[in-house]
C-alpha cells in the first residue's frame, strides 16, 4: 500500500508541478510535506486559473510539537510563492483539532466546509 501510494504522490508532483520536502534529524526522516504549485479550480464559482496545495504534511509520533510542521509549511510557502501561486490551500480533518490550530496560527483561514454523513445501514 505504500509504494502504492508514494508512486501516487510522484505522479501528482508531476501532473501539478509539485515538490516532496522531507524534514531530518540527523539521518532520519522525521516529517514530509508534499506541495503541488499548480493545481487547477474546478468549481464554478471560482475563478480561472490555478492555486497551490499542501497536499501531505506529516511529522512522525515523537518528533511532534517541536516546530517541525511549521518549518515544512514555511518550505511549501515559499516553493509555492516561487512557482508563482497567489493563494495556498490545505485540507484538515475536522476532529483534528491540533491540526486545525497549528494552520490557523501559521495564517490559514476557513474556506469551504464539506459535511459527511455515513450511509452505512449499521448507523
Amino acid at each position: 500500500m505504500a509504494d502504492e501510494y508514494l508512486a501516487e504522490m510522484h505522479q501528482r508532483c508531476r501532473d501539478y508541478a509539485g515538490a516532496i520536502f522531507l524534514a531530518e534529524l540527523g539521518a532520519e526522516v522525521v516529517g514530509l510535506v508534499m506541495v503541488i504549485a499548480r493545481v487547477p479550480f474546478e468549481s464554478l464559482d471560482e475563478p480561472p486559473g490555478t492555486y497551490a496545495l499542501v497536499a501531505e504534511l506529516v511529522v512522525r509520533d515523537g518528533y511532534r510539537r517541536r516546530g517541525i510542521a511549521r518549518a515544512l509549511l514555511e518550505t511549501a510557502e515559499r516553493y509555492a510563492r516561487d512557482s508563482g501561486a497567489s493563494e495556498l490551500r490545505i485540507i484538515v480533518l475536522s476532529q483534528n483539532a491540533a491540526a486545525r490550530q497549528l494552520y490557523l496560527q501559521y495564517g490559514f483561514a476557513p474556506y469551504k466546509e464539506t459535511l459527511s454523513k455515513s450511509l452505512d445501514r449499521a448507523h
